[in-house]
C-alpha cells in the first residue's frame, strides 16, 4: 500500500495530562517528515481554555509544515457506570475512534505519556488489512509484560491467548474501516457489560479479547518501548518511548525520564503549560540537579557507600541513571 499524503493521529487528554499531551504531540511533529501533512485529532475529555489555546499554537511552531489540530469534545457521561482507570474514564475514548472519525479509513492512536523519537510516517506506511497493529506489552520482555497473567485471566472468560501475544494499546495503528465492518462499537460495549469486573485494563483488555492475534498484527517493540525496559536493549533503537505506569511528571528521576524532561525544557517549551509553567520549571531544575549528581563523581562515591549498606539499592541506582550499562547480551 502506498503512503497517503495525510497522516491521521489520534490521542485523548484532560487537563491533568496536558503536559504529557503537549510533549507527545510536539515530539511527534518534530520528528515527522517535513513532507507529511499531519491531522492531529485530540479527544478533549476536560482540557481547559488555556490548554486549547496552547494547542492552537502548535502548527505555528513548525513553520512551513502542514499540521492541523482538531479538537473533539467528549461527553464522558456516556461512560458513566463503567470502571474508572486512575480516577478517570478517558481510557474508553479510544474505543470510539472508528465512529468518531467516521470519514477516515485509518488513524494512529498514541497515549499521551509517550515521547516520539522517529518519523510517524514510518508507522503510517505499515497500514494493511488488519483491524489493528500493536506493539507487545512490556516491550515484549516477560519481566515487564502482563501477558502471563492475562492469558490465565482470559481463560476464565473463555478466551485463549498466548502470553507473548498480549499487546499494549498505548500505540495502535488502527484500520477504522475494518473496525466499522466488525461493528466494533457494539462488540466492545456488550463485552464490557458482561466482563467489566474482570478487566484490569478495560480498553486494552477489550482489544486483546475481541481482536486477538492474528487479527491484531504485531508491531516491532521499538514502536512502544516501555520506559521500565529502557536500557535492556540498545538505547538508540526505540522509535517511541512509552512511560507506562511511570509518567515522568509524577515519578522519580531516571535517565529515561530525563529524556522527557529535556524535551519539554529544550524543545517543546514550558510556556504552553500556562499557569503551571513555573511549577514544571522548578520540577525540571530539581530533576536536573539530581540527575547530574548521580551521573557525576559524587554520585559514584555515594553509590559505593550505599553498596556497603545495601548492594541491591546501589545496583538500582546504577541501573536508573546508567541504562547504557545494562544492555542485555
Amino acid at each position: 500500500m502506498s503512503d497517503a499524503p495525510i497522516v491521521s493521529v489520534s490521542c485523548g487528554s484532560d487537563h491533568a495530562y496536558f503536559c504529557g499531551l503537549w510533549v507527545t504531540l510536539h515530539s511527534l511533529c518534530a520528528h515527522a517528515s517535513p513532507e507529511a501533512a499531519l491531522v492531529l485529532h485530540v479527544l478533549d475529555g476536560g482540557l481547559d481554555e488555556a490548554d486549547r489555546r496552547a494547542l492552537a499554537t502548535l502548527p505555528g511552531r513548525f513553520p512551513g509544515r502542514a499540521i492541523e489540530v482538531r479538537l473533539h469534545p467528549l461527553d464522558l457521561s456516556r461512560f458513566d457506570g463503567l470502571p474508572e482507570w486512575r480516577g478517570s474514564r478517558m481510557t474508553y475514548a479510544r474505543l470510539t475512534l472508528q465512529d468518531l472519525l467516521a470519514d477516515e479509513a485509518y488513524t494512529i492512536y498514541t497515549d499521551v505519556d509517550t515521547l516520539w523519537l522517529r518519523d510517524v510516517c514510518e508507522l503510517w506506511a505499515l497500514r494493511d488489512e488488519a483491524p489493528l497493529r500493536a506493539a507487545p506489552d512490556g516491550s515484549g520482555l516477560p519481566a515487564f509484560s502482563s501477558g502471563a497473567g492475562k492469558a490465565r485471566d482470559f481463560r476464565a472468560l473463555g478466551v485463549d491467548i498466548r502470553p507473548e501475544d498480549y499487546f499494549c494499546a498505548g500505540i495502535l495503528l488502527m484500520n477504522l474501516r475494518a473496525l466499522r465492518e466488525r461493528d466494533f462499537d457494539a462488540l466492545w460495549q456488550a463485552r464490557l457489560r458482561r466482563d467489566a469486573a474482570a478487566l484490569q485494563f478495560p480498553d486494552q483488555d477489550l482489544y486483546n479479547i475481541l481482536l486477538p492475534a492474528p487479527q491484531t498484527q504485531p508491531l516491532d517493540w521499538r514502536w512502544g518501548e516501555f520506559s521500565a525496559a529502557y536500557g535492556l536493549r540498545e538505547t538508540a533503537s526505540p522509535r517511541v518511548i512509552h512511560y507506562a505506569n511511570a509518567a515522568p511528571w509524577t515519578h522519580n528521576c531516571s535517565a529515561v525520564r530525563m529524556l522527557w524532561w529535556e524535551w519539554l525544557a529544550d524543545e517543546a517549551g514550558f510556556d504552553a503549560l500556562g499557569a503551571e509553567a513555573p511549577r514544571f520549571r522548578r520540577a525540571y531544575a530539581r530533576m536536573r540537579r539530581r540527575f547530574r549528581f548521580w551521573r557525576g563523581p559524587l554520585g559514584a562515591a555515594a553509590r559505593r557507600l550505599l553498596g556497603l549498606v545495601n548492594a541491591r539499592s546501589a545496583a538500582k541506582q546504577r541501573e536508573r541513571y546508567f541504562p547504557e550499562r545494562c544492555l542485555a547480551p
